[in-house]
């Protein structure tokens, strides 16, 4: 894998460019999980998701095709992608083309057949969901509890095996209560963990006759933020950023190869700019979580790409959105903008809230914090 560095001047460079250097490939929306949040919710055995499923040969003439344009990244997402039976030859094939692969999975699936396989072909990485830190939680958010022994097991054998692996760690009522134990699980072994409580509106399951919700109020979703927060930061850190929060200051930015923001950029992302994903049932969109442009792969990448980068060009932002002091600590997008009202540039009322009711709770954290230390 090339220094993170230099793949970052490449990245920034191809979405200066407008160069699809960064793509998806969502091989199915069917998991062997039910997540109450999920954003697809389709069953194992599908058949209706089975049958718009895309063909072997359709994604290994998608891959070359990404090659040929500039591709250098690619995620192979879900669902749940080790439910294909072909995941290995496509995984293989993007390794084949060069590209840096990550994977994004549930780790219910991954055997130690899977495990010498990476090891021998390794990922960048392997994004695993972890939903909770007991069987307890498991069963309540994911619907089979002993899947938490199966992954956590995994986990511990990937980090010997010496495979890269990233945590995601998504903040519900059904598992907020964990965060201490998913951080100390996670330190022990060194990894990084990538968490949220902000859930979409569940656009994508209103396509598959799905639409169930399960968000909290704003004000409950930025105190699990905060919650998970405590765990991550050092104390000193943390006070810091309620110090920044109380006092109006930027907040120490992350790197992040998928949210890379240029003042160039309409909609503040690489999104149809320089990264793609291409879904199950064969379309291509901007991201994941943008539902138009959405165009049907029926002809060359090449001249989808010209078509996907010419209609995202004419997303903006909410003016008011753009414009306010809170931008830098909001998690507004396009894409939230447009689950979430149906317009992309509509203000979305529910992150406007939690944005706030974020930075009051971390005022109020600082001043106390501040009082007692007198």
């Amino acid at each position: 894998m090339p220094n993170p560095s230099f793949l970052q001047f490449l990245l920034d460079k191809a979405c200066r460019r407008q160069i699809p250097a960064s793509g998806t490939l969502e091989l199915t929306a069917r998991c062997n999980l039910s997540c109450r949040m999920c954003y697809i919710h389709k069953k194992e055995n599908d058949p209706i998701a089975l049958s718009k499923e895309q063909s072997t040969e359709y994604w290994l003439d998608m891959i070359e095709q990404a090659r040929q344009a500039g591709t250098l990244t690619m995620l192979i997402t879900g669902g749940e992608p080790f439910l294909r039976k072909d995941f290995q030859e496509i995984y293989l094939a993007c390794k084949k083309a060069g590209f840096i692969v990550s994977v994004n999975t549930n780790g219910t699936l991954i055997t130690p057949e899977w495990i010498e396989l990476f090891k021998k072909y390794p990922p960048a990485k392997l994004n695993i969901s972890l939903y909770g830190a007991s069987c307890a939680s498991y069963e309540k958010l994911c619907g089979i509890g002993q899947m938490f022994d199966r992954v956590s097991r995994t986990i511990r054998a990937l980090c010997e095996a010496g495979i890269s692996v990233k945590l995601n760690y998504t903040v519900t009522e059904w598992n907020h209560a964990d965060a201490a134990e998913v951080y100390s699980f996670a330190n022990e072994l060194k990894l990084q963990v990538q968490h949220t409580s902000y859930l979409f509106p569940a656009v994508r399951a209103a396509e598959n006759g799905a639409c169930a919700t399960c968000r909290v109020s704003p004000g409950q979703a930025a105190a699990y933020m905060i919650e998970c927060d405590r765990e991550k930061y050092s104390a000193q850190d943390f006070y810091a950023r309620a110090k920044a929060c109380a006092q109006g200051c930027l907040l120490p930015c992350e790197p992040d190869e998928d949210s890379l923001r240029s003042e160039q950029e309409r909609i503040f992302c690489r999104a149809g700019v320089s990264s793609y994903w291409l879904t199950y049932d064969g379309r291509i969109l901007p991201c994941g979580m943008l539902q138009a442009p959405s165009l049907k792969t029926d002809r060359p990448f090449s001249e989808l790409w010209q078509e996907l980068k010419a209609q995202t060009a004419k997303i903006n932002l909410p003016k008011k959105c753009i414009s306010c002091q809170k931008r830098p600590y909001c998690e507004v997008c396009a894409a939230s903008c447009s689950a979430e009202t149906g317009s992309h540039e509509a203000v979305p009322t529910y992150l406007c809230q939690k944005t706030h009711a974020y930075l009051a709770q971390m005022k109020k954290i600082y001043e106390e914090e501040a009082h007692e230390a007198q």
